[in-house]
C-alpha cells in the first residue's frame, strides 16, 4: 500500500462551469431549486448551481451514455473555475487541468465528513428514490469517515436531480451544489455511490499519476473527444493514499466510449477484466483512500 499523508487529487478542468465565486451565489432552499425545475426555470437553476452550459440540466434521453459529456473534459465532475490550477505544458492539456486538494482548498472537505443533502423528489418514481436511498444507506454503513445526511438547515448541501446525465461537483463549494442522477441512466447503485464519491472530493482511478504501472492506455480506441478523460494526473499534485484499484467504482470501464473497443491493456496478472470499472458498489479501496483523506 501507498502512504504519503494526506491524499492531493488531480482533475482535469471542466469548461460546463461558471466563474462565478461561492459569495457571487446566493444560498436557496432546496424547495425553491425544485420550483424552478417544475416550473422550467432551467437558467435561473443553472445561475444558483453555477453550470454555464443550460442544457447540462436540461433532462434529456437520447440514447448516449450518461457519464459522459462532449465539452466536459472529465465527463461527469464539475469544478468551479475559481478553484482551478493550471499547469505548465501543452497549451491543449493546459485548458483542461486543474487541482483540487484539501491541503491547499480546506473549504473543498465536509467539515467533520458530514454532507447534508436534498432530493428533487418529483423527478423519480418510488422504485427509483428507494434506489437513491438505498445507496446511501449503503454509503454511510461503510467506515469512510463521511456521512450523507438529509439537510436540515444546513447552508451548504447537495442537491440531487435528474439533469442531463449523471455528474457531481468535486468536493465541497459551497452553498447548494448539483448532483445530477438522470432518472433514465442513472439511478444505478454503483452509478448514485459513485457521483457521491465524486461529492466528497475524488475523481477516476485511471487519473491517478502511477495508472501506466498497471494499465496501458490504448488511444487509438477511444475517440479523440475523449481522450482527457484518460489522461493521467501530475505527481507533483497527486498523493496516493491505497493500490490501484481496477475494481474501483471510480475505475473506466474497459470499453471506450463511442467505439466499444478495448480502452484498456491490463498490465498485471490475476485481473479479471469483466470487473474492471464494475458497477456494483463501492470496494474496500475506495471506502480506505476516504477514510485516509477525512481522517
Amino acid at each position: 500500500m501507498l502512504k504519503y499523508g494526506i491524499a492531493l487529487f488531480f482533475v482535469f478542468c471542466l469548461t460546463a462551469v461558471s466563474a462565478l465565486e461561492e459569495d457571487d451565489v446566493r444560498s436557496v432552499e432546496p424547495e425553491e431549486l425544485e420550483k424552478l425545475l417544475d416550473e422550467g426555470n432551467f437558467e435561473e437553476f443553472s445561475k444558483l448551481m453555477r453550470i454555464d452550459d443550460v442544457n447540462l440540466v436540461i433532462p434529456k434521453d437520447d440514447g448516449s451514455d450518461p457519464m459522459f459529456h462532449e465539452g466536459v473534459p472529465l465527463g461527469d465532475i464539475l469544478i468551479p473555475k475559481g478553484e482551478e490550477e493550471l499547469e505548465e505544458g501543452d497549451e491543449e492539456e493546459e485548458s483542461e487541468r486543474a487541482v483540487l486538494n484539501f491541503r491547499k482548498y480546506g473549504g473543498n472537505k465536509w467539515p467533520n465528513g458530514v454532507v447534508p443533502f436534498a432530493i428533487a423528489n418529483n423527478h423519480y418514481n418510488n422504485a427509483q428514490r428507494a434506489t437513491i436511498y438505498n445507496a446511501i444507506n449503503d454509503y454511510n454503513a461503510k467506515n469512510t469517515g463521511t456521512r450523507f445526511v438529509p439537510r436540515s438547515n444546513q447552508r451548504d448541501y447537495v442537491m440531487i436531480f435528474s439533469g442531463n446525465g449523471c455528474y457531481s461537483y468535486l468536493g465541497r463549494i459551497g452553498n447548494q451544489q448539483a448532483l445530477s442522477l438522470q432518472r433514465n441512466g442513472c439511478v444505478h447503485h454503483a452509478i448514485v455511490q459513485h457521483e457521491m464519491i465524486h461529492a466528497v472530493g475524488f475523481t477516476h482511478e485511471q487519473n491517478r499519476p502511477d495508472r501506466d504501472n498497471f494499465v496501458r492506455v490504448l488511444w487509438e480506441n477511444i475517440p479523440r473527444e475523449w481522450h482527457s478523460q484518460y489522461r493521467k494526473g501530475n505527481s507533483d499534485d497527486w498523493v496516493t493514499t491505497t493500490d490501484y484499484d481496477y475494481y474501483s467504482v471510480m475505475h473506466y470501464g474497459m470499453r471506450a466510449p463511442g467505439t466499444g473497443r478495448r480502452a484498456f491493456q491490463i498490465l498485471r496478472g490475476g485481473i479479471d477484466e469483466r470487473y474492471v470499472g464494475q458497477r456494483g458498489g463501492m470496494t474496500g479501496l475506495d471506502v480506505q483512500k476516504i477514510r485516509n483523506a477525512y481522517r
